[in-house]
């Protein structure tokens, strides 16, 4: 990230500590097109990280299940195929991770609709991975071990 985009990130966490809505209006995923709004996934990566920092600082409490999960979507979609120079193995796992996880959630933690959009959005992730080829290559991988 650029040394003025760097400041104003910080700048909006200190003033109102809006990293993780930041985080989300950058990343808007449940669109078509996450990340319409990131140059590249050095940008996405950086902002990823700030952001669950940012959360895991906070001390007043710890970042909830929802939130969580919101933050390994949107960086499977980073690392998916939305921006270019992406980990298909690491995006497959945070996606089938967020399933999991989801389908064992209780539904005080998560709602029922919340968790039909995630677990829809995280499926169409993987069917994407799939359609790029990345489930062909692990497999032929695992075959070759």
């Amino acid at each position: 990230l650029e040394k003025d985009t760097i400041k104003y990130i910080a700048n909006c966490n200190e003033m109102f500590g809006t990293l993780l809505l930041l985080v989300i209006n950058v990343w808007s995923g449940w669109n078509q097109t996450p990340w319409a709004y990131c140059n590249n996934l050095t940008q996405a990566r950086a902002l990823i990280k700030a952001a669950r920092l940012w959360c895991l600082q906070q001390g007043a409490r710890k970042p909830s299940l929802f939130e969580t999960i919101l933050f390994d979507i949107v960086e499977a979609d980073a690392e998916g195929g939305f921006l270019i120079g992406g980990l298909s193995k690491v995006a497959s796992e945070l996606y089938q991770s967020c399933i999991e996880r989801v389908k064992e959630a209780k539904d005080e933690e998560i709602n029922l609709n919340a968790k039909r959009i995630i677990e829809a959005h995280c499926l169409a992730g993987l069917s994407r991975l799939s359609l790029s080829g990345f489930e062909e290559k692990k497999k032929k991988n695992d075959d070759d071990d």
